[in-house]
């Protein structure tokens, strides 16, 4: 809409620039106006009823900016307005912009609607995740369990078994189990599927199972903040963590094969190197040795014999030289003669994350997308909406890969790419409108 009165015109440029923000941050539009007088310029963001009109008993967000210029004919400014963090991102928001004198509003201007994005330096949890795990398990064994959460954005989960303090209904932060896996944006209640390696001990604790209760505690992290090692952190701006109600856990039957140590360690040649020892072997037969890239599908790849019965400390090893892209997780099952079955805990080893590049950002017409050179072949990508909606998707198979997005609506989406079915780069891309 615009209005004059004959002593001054507001135009704003179509649309503005840029056409989305994200909450808590600031916007600054360009505007074009004339006056024969000197006039002051009032431009804040308003919320829109359901019919796209003006909610005027809504309130307005934004800083209100009234700098006072000079008469002219077709003089260009820039107007910066902070978006406040309580703003709704599921609402409509339209940039209201006033020519104002001595009298008041001479000209005006509430065509230009403003796309108003959930922050990506906060993580919105809308719903207090559901942990859903079983009274008991067995120490030996990992603790399957879901999560039912609701979150704004990409979410990075961090999983651990903690000692509960039954006198205080407290915490011992020493864990027994650790995990952390990435998920998918969930604009509605999601359910994750947990499966917690667990340890036969924590260090300064006693052995899994002797202590009387344990709680599994739940983080989410925002996906690029996510943390780089093991312990609880409370960022409030960065992490949201729940605790499960409490988890008893059975001490786990004595084995045949007393475990000293398993461990893992890579190479420069992008293999795994596995060492193992024992203190006592009754009846050992072999040891498999299996791998996984997420603790819920296993493959066996190295068979190694055992020695049978010994009280002597022997050592074993292998190398896999085919670990998956990100983190891998080993372990090992025992195999008695008589067939019986044992596994050790789960370790994990990692390699860093694929060097994945998507430029520029933000984009107007074609996006890039630089692949290294192994996992040229396999890859692919999609693309989604801030909803979680699937918008396009397509094959890379070359170190350069163009994407024309010149088609797409303007605003926030999130890109995933994916080699061999496993995602090995997330980024939020922002679209620009095409001119």
């Amino acid at each position: 809409m615009l209005l004059g009165q004959g002593t001054g015109t507001i135009t704003i440029n179509q649309p503005p620039t840029p056409t989305s923000v994200e909450v808590g941050e600031t916007v600054t539009v360009n505007v074009t106006y004339s006056a024969s007088i000197e006039m002051d310029i009032e431009a804040t963001i308003y919320q829109l009823d359901g019919n796209g009109d003006i909610n005027w008993g809504a309130g307005h967000g934004g800083t209100w900016t009234r700098p006072t210029f000079p008469a002219s004919a077709g003089s260009t400014v820039d107007i910066d307005i902070n978006v406040p963090a309580n703003f709704d991102p599921d609402l409509s928001y339209v940039f209201l912009f006033q020519l104002k004198d001595e009298t008041g509003t001479i000209a005006s201007d509430d065509d230009n609607v403003i796309d108003i994005l959930p922050s990506s330096t906060v993580l919105n949890v809308m719903e207090d995740p559901v942990i859903n795990t079983s009274a008991t398990f067995t120490a030996g064994n990992n603790l399957d369990f879901t999560v039912d959460y609701t979150a704004d954005q990409i979410v990075f989960f961090r999983v651990q078994l903690l000692i509960r303090n039954t006198a205080n209904d407290g915490v011992n932060y020493k864990h027994y189990g650790y995990y952390q896996e990435d998920f998918a944006i969930a604009p509605s209640m999601t359910t994750a599927n947990i499966s917690l390696p667990i340890s036969n001990s924590a260090r300064g604790s006693a052995e899994l199972g002797q202590d009387s209760a344990y709680t599994v505690l739940v983080e989410l992290w925002k996906k690029d903040v996510a943390p780089k090692g093991k312990g609880v952190l409370r960022a409030p701006e960065r992490v949201r963590f729940f605790f499960s109600e409490p988890v008893t856990v059975e001490a786990a039957p004595a084995v045949p094969v007393k475990l000293l140590s398993f461990t893992g360690e890579k190479s420069s040649e992008r293999s795994v190197s596995l060492k193992w020892q024992t203190a006592m072997e009754i009846n050992n037969d072999y040891f498999m040795v299996e791998k996984s890239s997420d603790t819920k599908e296993w493959t066996s790849f190295s068979k190694i014999l055992g020695n049978g019965n010994s009280n002597a400390v022997l050592s074993y090893s292998t190398v896999d030289r085919s670990p998956f892209i990100g983190s891998t997780f080993y372990r090992l099952k025992q195999v008695d003669y008589d067939g019986t079955l044992a596994y050790s805990e789960v370790i994990k080893v990692d390699y860093d994350r694929v060097n994945v590049e998507v430029y520029p950002n933000p984009v107007t017409e074609r996006v890039v997308i630089s692949l290294p050179k192994f996992v040229q072949e396999a890859s692919s990508f999609n693309l989604y909406d801030l909803t979680g909606k699937l918008i396009m998707q397509g094959r890379l198979d070359n170190k350069v890969n163009t994407i024309d997005l010149t088609n797409i609506n303007s605003g926030g989406y999130f890109i995933n790419v994916t080699h061999n079915n496993e995602i090995i780069h997330t980024q939020k891309l922002i679209k620009n409108k095409v001119d």
